[in-house]
């Protein structure tokens, strides 16, 4: 919609769209007027929606309800710096977007941030390709905890993957808050979320239009233990022997990815488990499946376990109950799983296991290794008594 020779009305018209807060909105409505019915003032205007907002959720959130007013900063309160630092933001996004009505091109809000040359954080477009069924699952996977259960079996999916994120990131963010006790704010947080994903939705089934947020850069639960070790790796690292982060973190996923090979060798060898899935991860119950630890659901039953003592842990020290609900995140990615793997390892739960295996191992085999040479000491102190007795009969 670029270089059309447009009249100064329509490029006006779009250029008033940003600064006429909420009142350029009506000019979606109009259907009587060309200047104001025409493809490039809508789509500066559905642009100049997204800024608007922008300012008022910023608002909302950091100045009304104070998010982060706890903080300062240099005597700042943080609420006020986040809030400064978007409203400088979404005004140069106007600014830009007048710049370019003027220049007869549309703008995207997304454009401005990219993950890649080629690929927006914000982006729109034709969903050509999904069926009833696909967009079912897409919807399905914006939904708190559901997604989770069904992430396993279609992960492969980007969109899936991307709007699981998403789900992930808003899921613990609004637990966060709660747990910090703005509840208010959580609650808004929850309905804002919620009319976002009624909105994808009512796009994707009404105008077969997908909107998605391209999270490629963020990384997946399992990705995050990987990067962890990579970072830590590359901190502690001997100046002789530097290597860069990409290099450590390849050399990560492909000790990861023979971890995951070892525990598929080792499931076969091992004998079905036959009770429901779901029981592997309810807490307490799964403290039965103690005695099917030779079967090949022995990764989940050790996920379930770590579930069942931090379950104990926030029971034993009165943590608040809200902590439960960040417990239901693992349990039902571990319920997902369950169903299509038999070799997944909770994301840092079974990370834990793993190292305090191998203390217990090496404990294990200094403890032995110390009674042998006590034992061999005790043999050799014997004989050497054994043969001082008989030197002093044979005197």
């Amino acid at each position: 919609m670029e270089n059309q020779n447009l009249n100064r009305v329509i490029i006006g018209n779009a250029r008033t769209a940003y600064f006429m807060v909420f009142v350029s909105w009506l000019f979606l409505l109009n259907k009587n007027n060309p200047n104001l019915n025409h493809p490039f003032v809508h789509a500066h205007t559905k642009s100049a929606m997204i800024v608007h907002l922008g300012f008022l959720l910023t608002y909302i959130i950091c100045v009304h309800y104070g998010a982060g007013e706890t903080i300062s900063i240099l005597s700042w309160q943080l609420n006020y710096l986040l809030a400064s630092t978007v409203f400088l933001g979404l005004f140069c996004s106007s600014l830009y977007g007048m710049y370019l009505a003027g220049q007869e091109k549309t703008f995207h809000v997304g454009e401005l941030i990219q993950v890649s040359r080629d690929s927006k954080i914000l982006d729109v477009h034709e969903s050509t390709s999904h069926d009833e069924k696909d967009m079912f699952l897409i919807i399905l996977s914006y939904i708190p905890f559901i997604g989770y259960l069904q992430y396993a079996k279609y992960k492969s999916s980007e969109t899936i993957q991307n709007a699981t994120k998403l789900n992930l990131l808003s899921t613990i963010i609004i637990i966060a808050t709660y747990i910090a006790g703005n509840t208010n704010l959580a609650i808004f947080l929850l309905l804002l979320y919620i009319i976002s994903v009624a909105f994808i939705s009512v796009s994707l089934i009404g105008s077969k239009r997908l909107l998605t947020l391209q999270l490629r850069q963020i990384p997946t639960p399992g990705e995050i233990p990987v990067y962890l070790r990579s970072f830590w790796k590359y901190l502690t690292q001997k100046h002789e022997t530097f290597s860069e982060f990409k290099n450590l973190y390849k050399q990560e996923q492909e000790a990861e990815q023979q971890e995951e090979e070892n525990w598929k060798w080792i499931t076969q060898t091992l004998t079905p488990y036959k009770l429901p899935k779901f029981c592997l991860y309810l807490p307490i119950v799964n403290i039965c499946n103690l005695f099917f630890l030779k079967t090949n659901a022995r990764t989940h039953i050790i996920n379930g376990l770590w579930i069942t003592f931090i379950t104990i842990l926030i029971w034993t020290f009165h943590f608040s109950p809200s902590y439960y609900l960040l417990l239901f995140i693992p349990i039902c990615y571990g319920i997902g799983y369950a169903a299509n793997s038999n070799t997944y390892r909770l994301p840092g739960i079974f990370s834990l296991y793993t190292l305090i295996a191998k203390i217990v191992s090496k404990v294990w085999q200094l403890c032995t290794t110390a009674k042998r040479l006590h034992k061999k000491h005790e043999t050799s102190t014997g004989k050497v008594k054994e043969t001082s007795v008989e030197a002093e009969k044979m005197q």
